[in-house]
């Protein structure tokens, strides 16, 4: 359920502007403010957020964080309480699900052993081979960012000690050895770094001061478009940083996973039996604590076809995609929030106790 296996089927209204979207191209065209002030404030934002990421002439993925932040705010961050629990997810961005090492750069090759993953035979392939791999890296996000108004960047000096990059956003004017450590690095951060988590926070009035917490949805998102021809790059993300999850939480048994392109996106679910589990010492991020060992109230079952589940199942038929702004997707998002519920029963107030 929730798996795609084959390529995404276009959404018959995805090439449709949505009511949001022509507000966007409106505000081009100097919209009367009685139109803007008769919108609330979050239709405001969206509609803005929307246009800062059409608008972008880099054709960037960031810009499109805005817009979904704003949609997790509305559908899946609600706190839900009773006179015993009250639960509150809460959404991180660029969460990492490793344990990396802050160190200086004279220990660095002393301490390599302590960072990350130490077992050379499970993920030898992504640890970087020098560490001019991650310099290049952290030089390039750290480059100012693209203007705001719609001009060539090819027309834009670089500021000194700046890496330009080209419209894919990969760094120009790199040789071959620079240009492959590059791209290393990335893919090693892809896999460890979603771009966002939704993590659940549980407290009890029995133990306030304990509280349970669990990573139960991934996001990552990718330019417009880029779900058209290569969501397979998504999924393998998606599947790796899901390995990392289980790995840290030995009680997580199944995670969501959203995949987005701009507006478009779709829904899938993660088993710990659907990924290659990492060795016991491969990764120190995790450490047992007393909740993983005596609270077996809070383990993951393995949910069936329930009825909230059929339900989000039939929007993505045939491995087809939704737009936000679309009633489809509006109806998506609510049984969403619905069904991660389902997954961890046992870190939410009991349905019909809540306020």
């Amino acid at each position: 359920m929730f798996a795609p296996d084959r390529m995404l089927r276009q959404n018959d209204n995805a090439s449709q502007l949505t009511p949001l979207l022509v507000f966007v191209k409106a505000v081009m065209y100097r919209l009367p403010m009685e139109r803007v002030k008769s919108m609330n404030h979050q239709e405001l934002k969206l509609a803005l957020a929307l246009h800062d990421a059409t608008e972008d002439p880099s054709q960037r993925e960031a810009p499109w964080y805005a817009v979904w932040s704003l949609h997790f705010g509305k559908y899946l961050s609600q706190v839900c309480e009773d006179a015993q629990t009250i639960s509150v997810p809460i959404w991180y961005p660029q969460y990492s699900l490793v344990a990396y090492c802050d160190k200086p750069e004279s220990d660095e090759a002393q301490d390599a052993s302590d960072c990350e993953d130490d077992d050379q035979s499970d993920d030898e392939q992504d640890r970087p081979s020098s560490p001019d791999q991650l310099d290049i890296l952290e030089s390039w996000k750290t480059r100012a960012p693209a203007p705001s108004i719609p001009i060539s960047a090819s027309t834009l000096s670089a500021p000194q000690g700046e890496i330009p990059c080209d419209s894919q956003l990969h760094p120009r004017g790199l040789n071959t050895k620079q240009r492959s450590a590059f791209i290393a690095a990335e893919k090693i951060r892809s896999t460890r770094i979603p771009d966002f988590l939704r993590m659940l926070h549980c407290m009890r009035e029995d133990a306030v001061k304990v509280i349970d917490s669990r990573v139960d949805l991934l996001v990552e998102i990718k330019p417009a478009g880029f779900l058209r021809t290569k969501w397979h790059v998504v999924i393998g993300q998606l599947h790796q940083q899901a390995r990392r999850a289980f790995h840290n939480d030995p009680h997580l048994q199944v995670l969501g996973a959203l995949a987005a392109s701009g507006p478009e996106w779709f829904y899938l679910e993660i088993r710990r039996g659907d990924v290659a589990p990492l060795k016991a010492n491969s990764d120190s991020s995790y450490q047992p604590s007393d909740a993983d060992v005596n609270d077996s109230s809070i383990l993951s079952s393995h949910p069936g076809d329930t009825t909230i589940a059929a339900a989000l199942t039939a929007f993505f038929a045939n491995n087809e995609i939704l737009v936000l702004d679309t009633q489809k997707s509006d109806r998506a998002s609510k049984l969403l929030a619905a069904r991660l519920k389902e997954l961890n029963p046992g870190l939410w107030p009991s349905e019909g106790d809540e306020d």
